[in-house]
């Protein structure tokens, strides 16, 4: 009986730290991923390209984007595409993400 319990204590001690294993690594990837995002949007702005900009926005009205003064804020695709067309028309050093 007292085997039974302590392969089962194993076990879920077991279990505990590969799910804290799983979650660790759906971090890193979440990470990543934003990472990944962030840097094709620098590219896209200072590449001055606006499809590539707004690819990686829904079509949706529900997507708000902030902006850097106060006041700003863009809600929606159309006022997001709109922002970012005044943006990508911009003078370069005006815009380029470093």
């Amino acid at each position: 009986m007292l085997g039974r319990v302590l392969i089962a204590m194993l076990f879920l001690l077991g279990f505990g730290f590969s799910a804290g294993i799983c979650e660790a690594q759906t971090r890193t990837t979440t990470a990543n991923e934003i990472a990944e995002m962030l840097s094709k949007h620098d590219q896209a702005l200072n590449d001055h390209d606006l499809e590539g900009v707004l690819r990686l926005f829904p079509q949706g009205q529900k997507t708000v984007v902030m902006g850097t003064g106060p006041g700003e804020r863009f809600e929606g695709y159309d006022q997001i595409k709109e922002a970012y067309t005044a943006a990508v028309n911009a003078p370069a050093s005006a815009t380029d993400c470093e």
